[in-house]
């Protein structure tokens, strides 16, 4: 699947830092979400995920994060 150009620039930060993918989880309520997926293991806490909504970004976190992660996995 392509990446969207929006999230990839959403995730800048991490694809610029950090070994990994963006992957895509799924579409929840109209919202395509994706979330960066490293390729070592290590704590980060509450992931960021983000979503596009009709060609606009969402972006949450904490627990929010967790159980759209959860309906994916």
């Amino acid at each position: 699947m392509k990446i969207p150009s929006i999230i990839k620039e959403a995730f800048s930060f991490e694809i610029a830092n950090f070994k990994g993918h963006i992957k895509r989880l799924g579409e929840k309520d109209g919202v395509e979400w994706f979330v960066f997926s490293h390729d070592e293991e290590f704590e980060i806490g509450f992931p960021t995920l983000y979503g596009l909504e009709n060609g606009k970004l969402k972006e949450t976190h904490g627990f929010e994060s967790l159980e759209i992660i959860d309906l994916f996995v």
